[in-house]
């Protein structure tokens, strides 16, 4: 646990931060085929607060192995760059990535098409993006910004699978985003 709070502060330059939620959430994805929802649902964690510091980061914990391409959270690396110093729900910044052609064609695409979303590469204002899969094992853990558009995916595997999940803000966008967006 030293190890985490210790990348935890390295990641955001030193800033104090403190969960989200009072609990971890429990990601859970039942085996392919069995009532589980196929729909994608990409979105940020947070919305975007016209600051361009990094606003808090997000931890994946593999509590379940998931390997290549059977379905696990999906990322675009990169888009946490994205239209930093806006102030927008993801709603209102999903309209606006959805004109261009890369995220128009990601938004529109069915899980059932799972190897033309990993392997989705392209430019948006000039900053590269790429779809990335979070693979894993038991114990291993991933740091995310909390500006990264993701989505879960179905589950491709034979297994039920479970992580946990929790983010860490600093105590000035916990304010920010509860009066903004909660209050």
């Amino acid at each position: 646990m030293p190890d985490l709070h210790k990348a935890t502060l390295q990641l955001m330059n030193g800033s104090s931060v403190q969960p989200m939620f009072a609990k971890n959430h429990l990601l859970f994805s039942l085996p392919r085929g069995v009532g589980s929802n196929n729909d994608l649902d990409w979105h940020m964690d947070i919305p975007l607060l016209g600051d361009t510091s990094i606003p808090g980061i997000q931890l994946f914990t593999f509590i379940d192995s998931v390997g290549p391409r059977e379905g696990g959270t999906v990322a675009v690396a990169g888009s946490h760059r994205l239209g930093k110093s806006q102030q927008a729900n993801s709603k209102e910044f999903r309209i606006q990535l959805e004109r261009t052609e890369f995220f128009g064609q990601l938004f529109s695409s069915e899980p059932s098409e799972p190897s033309h979303i990993f392997d989705a590469e392209g430019t948006v204002d000039g900053i590269e993006l790429k779809v990335i899969e979070m693979c894993g094992e038991p114990g291993d853990v991933i740091f995310m910004d909390v500006r990264l558009w993701h989505t879960r995916f179905p589950n491709f595997s034979e297994r039920s699978r479970m992580m946990l999940t929790q983010r860490f803000l600093p105590e000035h966008v916990r304010r920010q985003v509860k009066n903004r967006y909660y209050g």
